[in-house]
């Protein structure tokens, strides 16, 4: 399925949970969450062929696995965090919204710094041992 298809898909059942939503709000709303898991579910074979591209790029860099991963993790937590806190906002929650975004931004500062220590570590090696050759 291309993503012209699922975008396709998306808008039709936005529509249908809209106007769903003006007889029956609460079937409505089931109405769009349920679209959201079927786009969700057509999304992974994007997701795979990401990973896969992801993947080749790190062994042409010369970049490890970890570092590949590092980036699968901030890009999944940025997305989930992303879709989470619209979800909060359709339901009427904006504060609860925000609460998951700042939380979302709290996790990506606490996964960078274990490769913001590493960065540091080799500054650190660099300038000791840039001084010593001197």
């Amino acid at each position: 399925m291309s993503i012209h298809s699922i975008i396709c898909f998306a808008s039709a059942a936005a529509l249908a949970a809209m106007c769903v939503r003006s007889f029956d709000e609460r079937i409505g709303r089931q109405t769009a969450l349920s679209a959201l898991a079927a786009v969700l579910f057509l999304l992974l074979p994007f997701l795979s062929k990401a990973v896969e591209a992801l993947s080749e790029l790190s062994e042409l860099g010369g970049l490890g696995a970890d570092t590949v991963g590092f980036v699968l993790r901030a890009a999944g937590t940025a997305c989930l965090t992303g879709l989470a806190a619209s979800i909060c906002r359709d339901a009427g929650e904006s504060a609860l919204g925000e609460t998951v975004q700042l939380a979302g931004r709290l996790m990506l500062v606490l996964m960078t710094l274990p490769i913001l220590k590493r960065l540091v570590q080799m500054l650190i090696e660099l300038i000791e041992n840039g001084f010593m050759q001197r």
